[in-house]
């Protein structure tokens, strides 16, 4: 999935009129249009409604820890193990 299919996701999913949270250039460029059609072919989208596989999805990408940063000094025992 690319950033905007992610972005157009979101919409669907939280706005009770996607596409009015998003500039419209963007809603309705080229990619915007791919992108809303993508999600049609992928069922996560039916008759320009949310599907409960698009909530499912959502809901994966919300639950996905975000990454913790650590550092490591060089020529270390932890530097060599990974």
């Amino acid at each position: 999935m690319t950033p905007l299919e992610i972005v157009i996701a979101l919409e669907y999913a939280v706005s009770g009129e996607p596409g009015a949270n998003i500039l419209s250039n963007i809603w309705n460029s080229p990619a915007g249009r791919d992108a809303r059609r993508r999600m049609e072919d992928l069922g996560l989208v039916k008759d320009g409604k949310p599907t409960g596989r698009l909530y499912a999805w959502v809901k994966m990408l919300s639950d996905v820890p975000l990454p913790v940063q650590v550092w490591l000094a060089a020529n270390t025992p932890e530097s060599e193990n990974g």
